[in-house]
């Protein structure tokens, strides 16, 4: 369970390895005591919080910003460490996002900033709230969120396989609503993948699916994008459109495709591009056409209508994709999977096999060990001059088309004067 993803993706976390709950922690005073005791002494009418492995970090049981009662270590990865803390002044559970000072450079906190800035100005019920942030005196950043009692859809599709189509239906149109507002304000996402999607379950037992991880926004000021300015590669790398992959310029139309990404894993159990290596997941975004569902999950009409929203998330060209997240929304809603559909083809697809060749690969595809940035470059350009629907391909056809056919035109031109000239001389 993760309430929050770091900003290289829920999947960059180290698992952490929890002993047995031993002790619990007054959320007043922070007096610890045995995990038989239900009361503080000093606190009566306040029940003891529980406290995680206190032994493996030394912030656990301490108060953050004399604020912050910190329980348990959740995970850590290349952006900082989430902890589950309890906020006194209000009596909750919150998540806690560290980074600290000693660790992080220059773009590192900038990125850690700009992730409480953005997150902290949307709405949407199904976007992470953020309640605080602040830096330390010794440097260190951290980030309060609210804590989500869930699980990320990456461990739902590990742990339990694909969803069904009425319950993807169902978080897919969550997901466009959060998406919605950020593009409404010119921002992207540029990270949406099943490890940055939460899904909670309310009392009444309804599923509320939550965006996480804005920390890689590109934002509408470039004057304040300078960790995003063109030709920079963010993202995940098995999510990414082909437009982030070589650096180009990107809209809300990338996230779009990212999300086509999500829903043919989340329907599938599967990613429609995997390799062995980095460069060979790349080639597949920049050229090839995702395998259709329909061959995975049967042609039932709601199979086959899923399957033709994706396949047009996926365009090469953004040109070619849905012209807006609504759009996209509208075409989830027409999907028919209640009565008989939904049960054609659905809850009993073929036997999911593992895929050997998946490739779990997170930010810049540069950083991956053997994988240069002159390598990622050089891939990139070799296969966009050898694609058939890349833009810059169809340009180089049209201009050597356009000057074959001036060659022509002058060798007629030619060749029709010299026979004037000829038959004047021979005439005359």
């Amino acid at each position: 369970m993760f309430p929050l993803a770091d900003n290289a993706g829920l999947r960059s976390y180290r698992r952490v390895r929890i002993r047995p709950l031993l002790m619990k922690i007054c959320p007043i005073c922070a007096e610890r005591y045995p995990d038989d005791v239900a009361r503080c002494r000093a606190h009566p009418d306040r029940a003891l919080l529980r406290l995680g492995d206190f032994d493996g970090d030394p912030l656990v049981g301490q108060l953050l910003d004399g604020r912050y009662l910190l329980l348990e270590r959740l995970g850590e990865g290349g952006m900082g460490t989430v902890y589950k803390a309890w906020q006194q002044r209000v009596n909750r559970i919150v998540a806690v996002k560290t980074i600290r000072g000693d660790r992080a450079t220059a773009a590192m906190r900038e990125r850690f900033v700009r992730e409480a800035e953005v997150t902290a100005g949307l709405t949407s019920p199904h976007t992470i709230t953020v309640y605080d942030s602040g830096e330390l005196d010794d440097g260190t950043l951290y980030l309060v969120m609210e804590f989500l009692n869930g699980r990320a859809l990456d461990d739902v599709v590990e742990e339990d396989g694909h969803l069904d189509l009425p319950r993807l239906k169902r978080l897919a149109l969550q997901l466009c609503d959060s998406l919605a507002e950020a593009h409404g304000r010119d921002l992207v996402h540029r990270d949406i993948k099943p490890a940055n999607l939460v899904v909670s379950t309310r009392p009444s037992g309804e599923e509320i699916l939550t965006v996480l991880d804005f920390g890689v926004v590109k934002l509408p000021d470039l004057a304040a994008n300078k960790l995003t300015r063109e030709g920079m590669t963010v993202g995940s790398l098995s999510y990414m459109s082909p437009e982030q992959i070589d650096g180009r310029q990107v809209d809300a139309t990338s996230d779009i495709y990212s999300v086509g990404i999500t829903l043919y894993q989340l329907a599938s159990g599967v990613l429609p591009f995997t390799g062995e290596t980095a460069l060979a997941v790349m080639f597949k975004h920049l050229s090839e056409a995702p395998p259709h569902l329909t061959t995975r999950l049967g042609a039932s009409p709601a199979v086959a209508a899923l399957d033709a929203v994706v396949q047009r998330c996926l365009k090469k060209r953004p040109s070619e994709r849905f012209p807006s997240v609504s759009a996209l929304r509208e075409a989830l809603e027409q999907i028919p999977i209640e009565a008989r559909s939904a049960a054609v083809g659905l809850t009993r697809p073929p036997p999911r096999t593992r895929q050997s060749l998946r490739v779990r690969v997170d930010g810049d595809p540069a950083q991956i060990p053997g994988v240069t940035v002159a390598q990622v470059h050089r891939r990139v350009t070799e296969t966009r001059l050898a694609s058939n629907d890349d833009p810059a391909a169809v340009d180089e056809r049209d201009h050597g088309r356009q000057r074959r056919i001036r060659l022509a035109a002058i060798a007629i031109a030619v060749v029709f004067g010299l026979y004037i000239v000829l038959d004047g001389i021979l005439g005359g």
